[in-house]
C-alpha cells in the first residue's frame, strides 16, 4: 500500500510540474502571438503609406518631395 501512495504522490508531482511548465510555455506563446498581432500589421502598413504619400506628392509636381527609406529591403531597393 505503501509502494502505490509513494507512486501517486510522484504522479501528482510529476503532473503538477506538467501543469506548470504548459502554463508557463502557454502564457510566453500568448505573449508572442500578441506581439506580434499589434505590431506587424503596422511594419508592413507604414512603409506602404509612406511610400504612398510620397507618390502622391511627385505626382502633384513637387519634385522636392523624396522618397527616403533607409532599409536594406525592397522598400529601399524602390525608392533607390
Amino acid at each position: 500500500m505503501n509502494a502505490i501512495k509513494e507512486k501517486s504522490d510522484i504522479a501528482k508531482h510529476t503532473a503538477e510540474t506538467a501543469n506548470f511548465w504548459i502554463a508557463v510555455t502557454g502564457t510566453l506563446c500568448f505573449l508572442i502571438a500578441f506581439n506580434l498581432l499589434v505590431n506587424l500589421p503596422n511594419n508592413i502598413a507604414n512603409p506602404i503609406k509612406e511610400l504612398r504619400d510620397s507618390i502622391k506628392q511627385i505626382a502633384n509636381k513637387n519634385y522636392s518631395q523624396r522618397v527616403n527609406f533607409m532599409n536594406h529591403n525592397e522598400f529601399g531597393d524602390l525608392a533607390k
